[in-house]
C-alpha cells in the first residue's frame, strides 16, 4: 500500500525509500542464489548424464565381446559335429568289412565240411588250409576287436566332447540370457534416464524461462533503483544547494538589515540612502522569487517521485488513460485562451487543469480543476509523440497478449484523427500495422512464421455490421467461451501480408461506415468502429507458438443529446440515443470494475461492452485515449469526458497473461469467409 506522508516529512520518505531499496537488494540476492543453485544442478545433471553414457558404452563393448565368444563356440560345436559324423562313417565302413569277412569264413567252413566227406584224401592239405583260415579268422577277430575298441574309444571321446560342448553351449546360452536380461535392464535404465533427462530438460527450460523473467524483473528493478538513486542524489544536491542558498540569503538579509540600520543612522545623505533602499527592496524581491522557484522545484520533485510509485502500480494492470487536447482551428484561438492549463509540463506531463466559467457565481464547479492521468498531450504534441507512448502495447500484441486501444470523446474532438490521421501525419492504426509488419519481418530471421488476419465491424443502433462483407446485411451474434475466445457469426476475415493490403481494406471499410451531419460535425461518425487484428506465430526451430489480438476502436461521439441537436431529426435522435446508451453501459462497466464489489458486471447491457468483455475483464492490456476540444464552448462536454476518464483510471485489471493455444483471436462460425 502506498503510504501518505505529510508535507515536509522527509525523514519518513527517506525511511520508506530505504526500506524499498533493502527489499530490492534482498530480491537481487535471492535471484542470485537461485541462479547459483540452478547452475550447480545443471552441472550435476551433466556429470550424471556423461557417467551414464560411459557406462552404456562399456556395456555395449562387453556385449559385443560376449557375442563374438558365442559365435566362436558355435563354430567349434559345428567342427566337432562334423568330426563325429566322419568317425561314425568310418566305423560303418569297418563294420561292413567285418560282416564280409564273417560271410567268407562261413562259406569256407561249409566248403570244408563238404570236402571232408567227399575228399578224405585231401584232408591233410585241407587241414593246412583250415589252420590258415583259422589263423586268418583269429586275425580278423583281433582286427574286429581292435576296431570295436577304437569305436568305443571314439564314442567315449564323442560323448565327452558332446557333454563338454553342451556345457559350453549351456554356459553360453546362460551368459547370453544374462546379457539379454542385463541389456533389457540397461534399456529400461536408459529409458528411465531418458525420461528423467527429458523431465530435467523441461525443468531446465522452465527454470530458464523463470530465470529470464526474473532477470527481466531484476533488470527492471535495477533500472528503477538506479533511476531512484540518481533522482535521490539530484534531490540531495538540490536540497543542499537550496540550503546553501537559504543560508546565503539569511546572511545577506542580516547584512542588509545591518546596512539598513547604518543607513537609518546616517541622515546627511538622504538621496544615496533612498537609492540603497530601492536596491535592497529589489534584491529582497529577487531572493523571495528564488525561494518560490526552489519551493516549486521541490514540489515538482515530489511529483516525480509520486510518478515513479504510480508506474510501479501501473505494472500491476491498471488501465492506461491518455488525455489529448486537439489544436485550435480558425477562430477558435480566441475561445480557447486559458481553457486548459498544463502544470508541471517540463517534468511529468501528467496533469491538466480545466478553467470553467459558470453562469451561477459561487457554484462548487466554478474555477480551475486539476486532474492527473498517465499522460497528457498538449495541442502542440504530434502523432509520433503520442504513438511513442502506445507502441509498447502494440509490441505486446506481437508477443502474444490481448491488447485494446480505443479513442473516447465528443464529436469533433479529434478521435478519428488520433486513430487514423491523414497520409502526411498518420495516426495510431497505420503506425500500429507498420510496427507489426516490421516486428514480424524482424522475427522471421529467428525462425518465426506469422499469419495475420483482420476484420472490421461497426456497432450501429445496437446492431453489428460487417464493414468488409459483400454488402448483404446478416444477423451477427457475439459469444464468448470459457477460455475468453470471442466468436462473431458470419463475419468476414481477410489475411493481410503487407501494409498496402490493409490500406485498401481500411479505405473500403470507411466508405461503408455510418456517418451523418450534426451540430458538432458535418460528417459525424454515428457508430462504434472496431478493427481487430489476430496474429498467429509459430517457431519451427524452438516449437514455440504465440497468438496475439489487437483491437483498435474508434468510438462514436460522447456528447449529450441537446449538444448535438439530434432531437429535431428522428433518425439522428435514434442514433444518438443508441450511442449514449452504449457509452452509458460502458461507464457502468467501468464503475463496477473500479468498485470492490465486482460480483456482477453488466457486460450484456450493450453490444459494445459485450464485444469488449475479454479486453475489459482482466486478461488484456488496455489503453483509452480521451480526446478534448480546446474551446470554452465545449468545456461542459470536456469535463464529462475527463470525469469518465478519471473513473476508468481507477480500474485495476490485474496483470495481463499471454494467450495460450491456437485460435485465440476472433473466430467465425456458420458461413464465415476467409479472403486472401
Amino acid at each position: 500500500r502506498t503510504r501518505t506522508f505529510k508535507k515536509g516529512d522527509s525523514r519518513a520518505r527517506d525511511e520508506a525509500t530505504r526500506v524499498l531499496i533493502q527489499k530490492l537488494r534482498a530480491c537481487c540476492r535471492h535471484l542470485w542464489e537461485e541462479n547459483k543453485g540452478l547452475s550447480a544442478l545443471k552441472q550435476d545433471l551433466e556429470m550424471h548424464v556423461s557417467s551414464r553414457d560411459s557406462k552404456e558404452r562399456l556395456v555395449k563393448t562387453e556385449m559385443q565381446s560376449q557375442r563374438s565368444e558365442v559365435e566362436k563356440l558355435k563354430y567349434t560345436a559345428n567342427d566337432l559335429e562334423r568330426s563325429m559324423m566322419e568317425q561314425k562313417r568310418r566305423a560303418d565302413v569297418l563294420q561292413e568289412k567285418l560282416q564280409q569277412s564273417d560271410a567268407v569264413v562261413s562259406q569256407l567252413q561249409m566248403q570244408a565240411e563238404h570236402s571232408k566227406t567227399a575228399h578224405l584224401a585231401d584232408m591233410a592239405s585241407q587241414k593246412v588250409q583250415m589252420d590258415n583260415l583259422q589263423e586268418l579268422h583269429k586275425k580278423s577277430q583281433e582286427y574286429t576287436k581292435n576296431l570295436q575298441e577304437f569305436n568305443t574309444k571314439l564314442q567315449q571321446e564323442l560323448e565327452v566332447a558332446t557333454a563338454k560342448l553342451q556345457k559350453e553351449v549351456s554356459a553360453a546360452l546362460q551368459s547370453s540370457m544374462a546379457l539379454q536380461s542385463d541389456n533389457l535392464q540397461m534399456a529400461e535404465d536408459m529409458m528411465r534416464i531418458k525420461r528423467k533427462h527429458t523431465d530435467i530438460k523441461k525443468e531446465l527450460e522452465t527454470s530458464e524461462r523463470l530465470r529470464e523473467q526474473e532477470r527481466a524483473a531484476k533488470e527492471e528493478a535495477q533500472a528503477e533503483l538506479r533511476t531512484l538513486r540518481q533522482f535521490l542524489k539530484e534531490e540531495d544536491e538540490r536540497i543542499g544547494n537550496l540550503s546553501s542558498e537559504k543560508a546565503s540569503v539569511s546572511f545577506e538579509l542580516q547584512h542588509l538589515r545591518q546596512e539598513n540600520r547604518e543607513l537609518r543612522a546616517v541622515q546627511s545623505d538622504m538621496l544615496q540612502s533612498g537609492q540603497l533602499m530601492q536596491n535592497l527592496h529589489a534584491r529582497t524581491s529577487e531572493l523571495a522569487k528564488d525561494l518560490a522557484d526552489a519551493q516549486h522545484r521541490l514540489e515538482a520533485s515530489e511529483a516525480v517521485r509520486a510518478k515513479l510509485l504510480n508506474e510501479v502500480l501501473d505494472m500491476k494492470g491498471k488501465i492506461r488513460v491518455f488525455v489529448r487536447v486537439r489544436p485550435t482551428v480558425g477562430t477558435e484561438q480566441l475561445e480557447a485562451q486559458d481553457v486548459f492549463v498544463y502544470p508541471g509540463r517540463d517534468l511529468e506531463r501528467q496533469r491538466i487543469t480545466l478553467n470553467r466559467q459558470r453562469d451561477k457565481p459561487g457554484s462548487r464547479e466554478e474555477g480551475p480543476q486539476t486532474f492527473t492521468f498517465d499522460a497528457v498531450f498538449e495541442p502542440t504534441a504530434g502523432q509520433e509523440e503520442l504513438y511513442s507512448h502506445a507502441s509498447q502495447l502494440v509490441q505486446s500484441a506481437v508477443d502474444g497478449y490481448r491488447v485494446c486501444i480505443f479513442a473516447y470523446g465528443q464529436t469533433g474532438a479529434g478521435k478519428t484523427f488520433t486513430m487514423l490521421g491523414p497520409e502526411s501525419d498518420r495516426g495510431i492504426i497505420p503506425r500500429a500495422l507498420q510496427q507489426i509488419f516490421e516486428s514480424v519481418q524482424a522475427d522471421q530471421a529467428k525462425g518465426w512464421k506469422y499469419r495475420m488476419v483482420v476484420h472490421m465491424l461497426e456497432i450501429y443502433n445496437e446492431e453489428v455490421r460487417d464493414l468488409l462483407g459483400d454488402g448483404n446485411r446478416r444477423q451477427h451474434t457475439i459469444s464468448h467461451d470459457a477460455s475468453g475466445r470471442t466468436t462473431v457469426s458470419d463475419i468476414t476475415l481477410w489475411e493481410v501480408n503487407k501494409p498496402k493490403d490493409f490500406e485498401q481494406l481500411y479505405n473500403c471499410a470507411m466508405q461503408t461506415r455510418a456517418t451523418g451531419a450534426t451540430l458538432m460535425n458535418e460528417a459525424s461518425s454515428r457508430s462504434h468502429c472496431v478493427l481487430g487484428v489476430c496474429l498467429e506465430g509459430h517457431n519451427a526451430t524452438t516449437g514455440e507458438s504465440k497468438n496475439g489480438v489487437l483491437n483498435l476502436i474508434d468510438l462514436a461521439g460522447s456528447e449529450r443529446l441537446k449538444t448535438s441537436g439530434a432531437q429535431v431529426h428522428s433518425e439522428r435522435l435514434k442514433e444518438t440515443q443508441a450511442i449514449n446508451k452504449s457509452l452509458s453501459c460502458l461507464g457502468d462497466v467501468f464503475m463496477k470494475l473500479s468498485s470492490k464489489d465486482a460480483s456482477h458486471i453488466p457486460y450484456r447491457n450493450s453490444k459494445l461492452t459485450y464485444l469488449l468483455q475479454p479486453s475489459l475483464g482482466g486478461n488484456a492490456k488496455t489503453l483509452m485515449v480521451v480526446n478534448l476540444a480546446p474551446t470554452r464552448e465545449c468545456a461542459d462536454e470536456s469535463i464529462n469526458s475527463i470525469r469518465f476518464a478519471q473513473m476508468v483510471h481507477k480500474v485495476d485489471l490485474g496483470p495481463a497473461r499471454k494467450l495460450a493455444g491456437s485460435g485465440n483471436g476472433l473466430r467465425t462460425v456458420s458461413a464465415s469467409l476467409l479472403q486472401s
